[in-house]
């Protein structure tokens, strides 16, 4: 199996460059949507959401995605705590579907680069790099008004260096669509030694 992992800072360009690979033939896992089906469905997730954000109310409130982006937003401390509650069971979900995968080129786009060590299969990671400007008015162009997300998003993340550092390749996405397609065509090249 060739599995890809595609990474990067918010903004960055994973979805293009995951959608790319995709249509070279690679089964594209959704993370995002594997995680917003866990947070909307697994109960132990809601649970302990509930339990340390709802406590000061009796009632259960079914934390939506925008609600996660709420708590997320408040503080660094708020997402790590969210974190340590959706990633063990995001990964165990992840790795049991790459266990039972039937493809044999498989690309999945995962934006925190060093949690990628709790992926049990061998990996090839590909870092999406941009500069900050660039990322941001992508980013709020696509989301629209989501600037203070997209600030404390960028905040939290690890530094461009630790993605590059942790990178087997790099495609730099700082300027044109057609510059992008090039580079990754050449990636793709080499790494299914056309």
């Amino acid at each position: 199996m060739q599995l890809i992992i595609i990474s990067g800072q918010i903004g960055s360009g994973k979805t293009t460059i995951s959608q790319l690979f995709h249509h070279k033939g690679y089964e594209l896992i959704d993370s995002d949507s594997l995680a917003k089906k866990l947070i909307k469905g697994n109960k132990v997730i809601k649970n302990k959401i509930n339990e340390i954000f709802n406590n000061h109310s009796s009632d259960t409130i079914e934390p939506s995605t925008s609600d996660i982006k709420n708590i997320i937003c408040e503080s660094k401390k708020n997402k790590d705590i969210i974190n340590n509650i959706v990633h063990p069971i995001f990964y165990n979900t992840l790795n049991e579907i790459l266990d039972n995968h039937k493809k044999n080129k498989i690309v999945v786009e995962i934006p925190l680069i060093e949690t990628l060590p709790n992926i049990k299969k061998s990996f090839i990671t590909i870092v999406i790099d941009a500069d900050q400007s660039v990322r941001m008015k992508r980013y709020l162009d696509k989301k629209g008004n989501e600037l203070e997300f997209f600030t404390r998003m960028n905040e939290y993340q690890k530094s461009r260096e630790f993605y590059i550092n942790n990178a087997d390749y790099i495609i730099t996405n700082n300027d044109t669509i057609d510059n992008l397609k090039e580079r990754f065509n050449n990636l793709y090249k080499t790494l299914n030694d056309e």
